[in-house]
């Protein structure tokens, strides 16, 4: 992400901002999203990071990842929220 206009200046424009902030997002999300398979975590954990992750950037695979935590919860309460979680992601995105 180049942060100088061309006269080699920082450049600090509202635009350029929100687009550097957005690709640390994005960049941050991408790197902690494959970390979630190693880590000793609980299932709800998880799957909130990953939802989290599914609200934050445009990446439909992500959806996929949700689903499978949301799969190993094991209260039924907390399953049933997380599954309904996803059918509304899902549902935005489609009608987006």
């Amino acid at each position: 992400m180049d942060i100088y206009n061309e006269d080699n200046q920082p450049s600090n424009t509202k635009d350029n901002n929100q687009d550097i902030i957005r690709s640390v997002r994005d960049r941050s999300i991408e790197a902690l999203v494959p970390l979630l398979d190693e880590l000793e975590d609980t299932p709800e954990r998880k799957f909130g990071i990953v939802l989290t992750a599914v609200r934050s950037i445009d990446k439909p695979e992500l959806l996929e990842k949700a689903l499978n935590y949301a799969q190993q919860i094991e209260d039924k309460t907390e399953k049933a929220q997380a599954l309904i979680d996803i059918a509304n992601e899902a549902t935005v995105r489609l009608q987006s």
